[in-house]
């Protein structure tokens, strides 16, 4: 079953300053990433408790390894599929 959660990625501005952001990352059945948001998210709920729980999957994702914009490497989303 294809997954998805919170991922720190980094990356450079015009003047190649690094600076952080949360995207939403996209799994295949085998548990690889297969693709990240296009722009990054902002936390937003239903209610409080739905805001807090994304607030607490975002602070998670500073807890795995960073992904840097333009080396991540995207697997397919399926067996069949070609990168």
């Amino acid at each position: 079953m294809a997954t998805w959660n919170h991922r720190v990625v980094q990356k450079r501005d015009p003047y190649d300053e690094v600076y952080y952001e949360i995207h939403e990352a996209h799994y295949n059945d085998a548990g690889e990433l297969c693709a990240i948001t296009e722009s990054p998210i902002s936390p937003f709920g239903e209610d409080v408790n739905a805001l807090k729980w994304v607030l607490e999957h975002m602070l998670k994702a500073c807890e795995t390894p960073i992904l840097v914009d333009g080396e991540i490497e995207f697997a397919p989303w399926d067996e069949d599929e070609d990168n």
